[in-house]
């Protein structure tokens, strides 16, 4: 029987060390964390309040949300004029349908959700005569 005993013992030494080093690093990564199901849902913005900033001339009209949001492309209709958009979000409990006001060329502001977190608003003007353009 030939048996080389400084080979076989190498061989186990290095086949020790190798699953002593899989054990070790197995034992030492952090366990997986669970994520919330409700983190990874992005929540919908809330438009908390409407305010404008007028003069005789013109308007701003500022939506406050509760997070950044998007909205859609706004469009202008002539009769009676008024204009037009979505807003990504619902609005609030405490906010009204409807905001009216008494200068400035914007007379109100109606406030609809209209499902699936979006929203819909639509800006009545002031049509002045000799006035073509909505801006």
């Amino acid at each position: 029987m030939n048996l080389d005993f400084p080979i076989m013992f190498r061989y186990r030494v290095s086949l020790l060390f190798t699953l002593l080093g899989f054990l070790i690093y197995g034992c030492s990564t952090s366990p997986e964390t669970k994520v919330d199901e409700a983190a990874k849902i992005p929540t919908v913005a809330v438009i908390e309040s409407v305010r404008t900033d007028a003069t005789p001339d013109k308007a701003v009209v500022t939506f406050a949300c509760s997070q950044a949001t998007t909205h859609g492309d706004p469009f202008a209709l002539a009769n009676p004029a008024r204009i037009s958009f979505d807003i990504k979000g619902t609005p609030a409990e405490d906010l009204p349908d409807q905001v009216k006001f008494k200068i400035g060329p914007v007379k109100e502001i109606l406030i609809k959700e209209r499902g699936a977190g979006i929203t819909g608003i639509v800006v009545y003007v002031c049509h002045e005569k000799g006035v073509a353009k909505i801006s």
